[in-house]
């Protein structure tokens, strides 16, 4: 059971939506984790159903706007009837939104050995969220702005959290919920130094110098040797504007 009478998600992971196109032998990865995501609303859900009477009429505001900023496709209104009345299905379109946001996603790695872990992260536990520190520029006010309502979200969850860390956590995802995902080749994942190298390639510079470094040349294809970097990088410069 995904989704509660009550509203509450077991964190259960859903696959996700067709149209996102995530590249071949590759995933899509949060930047706020899912079982954060999973705890805040969970928390907004059981905070609804202890809540006085001032408490309630905010909450439910809280959730009918955490619920259209997510980009769930239907009425929040909707959403919060089922909520109100413990009437919600085991599985809803919900939980997609619940779990997955575009804002809130970068493609990268699979687990799979055989495609090399990137140098950067050469444990296959590592954590694949810490690459978004080397992101293309355009992209770094929106990793901040997830931070610091991830942070929010942990301050709700502590035990008797401030009720007003989730206005400002709403807030900050408010400012981001039109982006779309961060793409593969907008990661500086072949390590190029200094960084301020990959930042200055404009967008379809980094598309080629991606596709040079992934698909060009024996070995794996997350492991390129300082050369063929180099020269990926060179290609990448001459060839698009």
């Amino acid at each position: 059971m995904a989704l509660a009478p009550d509203g509450t998600w077991d964190g259960n992971r859903p696959a996700l939506p067709l149209a996102w196109n995530i590249r071949a032998h590759m995933v899509a990865h949060h930047i706020i984790d899912r079982l954060t995501l999973c705890q805040f609303w969970n928390r907004l859900i059981n905070q609804r159903a202890a809540a006085n009477v001032m408490q309630l009429a905010y909450l439910d505001g809280a959730i009918v706007s955490y619920v259209q900023i997510i980009g769930y496709q239907g009425s929040a209104r909707a959403i919060l009837h089922l909520i109100q009345n413990h009437q919600m299905p085991a599985h809803h379109r919900l939980e997609t939104a619940l779990c997955w946001q575009r804002y809130n996603v970068f493609e990268g790695p699979t687990a799979n050995l055989e495609y090399g872990r990137p140098a950067h992260f050469p444990d296959r536990a590592a954590n694949l969220d810490s690459p978004l520190g080397r992101c293309a520029r355009e992209h770094i006010i929106r990793v901040g702005r997830l931070r610091q309502a991830s942070e929010y979200m942990d301050a709700f969850l502590v035990p008797q959290g401030p009720i007003s860390a989730v206005h400002w956590c709403l807030a900050q995802l408010n400012q981001v919920r039109q982006l779309d995902m961060i793409r593969v080749h907008d990661i500086n994942w072949y390590g190029v130094m200094p960084f301020t190298r990959f930042t200055a390639l404009t967008e379809p510079q980094r598309q080629r110098f991606f596709e040079e470094c992934y698909t060009r040349g024996p070995g794996l294809p997350w492991r390129r040797s300082l050369a063929q970097i180099n020269h990926a990088y060179d290609v990448a410069v001459a060839a698009a504007p």
